[in-house]
């Protein structure tokens, strides 16, 4: 990475590990929801749905200053920042530790979205049963 990027790209890392941050607590608000729902608790069940959309609003504010950093590079500082977030990257592209770090903490990311969407569905599952 050219060193005058060397700064957003750490800026880019900070936003991405505090956006991993945001999808663990989502996950442990969908499990509170499933719990809440479990006790028919109905104002925790309130409270949780809107922390919850507290939390998809900062990652989608994150991903929004993501995309505003990636756009104040360069075109071929662009193309490689893009690469270090396709989640089928291969680790040897890297030149530096913190490429490193950006696609391997934008990896575990994708892997908690997955397992959110997973519990939101077994969740939803649940719901309809009950209806």
């Amino acid at each position: 990475m050219i060193e005058g990027n060397n700064q957003r790209a750490n800026q880019i890392l900070v936003c991405l590990k505090d956006r991993h941050k945001q999808f663990d607590d989502l996950m442990t608000l969908t499990k509170e929801m499933d719990n809440s729902i479990s006790s028919n608790d109905l104002d925790l069940l309130g409270a949780i749905i809107s922390m919850r959309q507290t939390s998809m609003d900062r990652i989608d504010g994150l991903n929004l200053e993501i995309k505003n950093i990636i756009d104040c590079m360069e075109s071929d500082e662009q193309v490689k920042v893009k690469t270090l977030l396709d989640a089928y990257a291969e680790q040897a592209m890297f030149e530096s530790q913190v490429e490193s770090d950006i696609h391997n903490t934008n990896q575990m990311t994708l892997l908690l979205v997955k397992k959110v969407i997973e519990v939101d569905r077994l969740l939803n599952q649940k719901i309809k049963k009950g209806d």
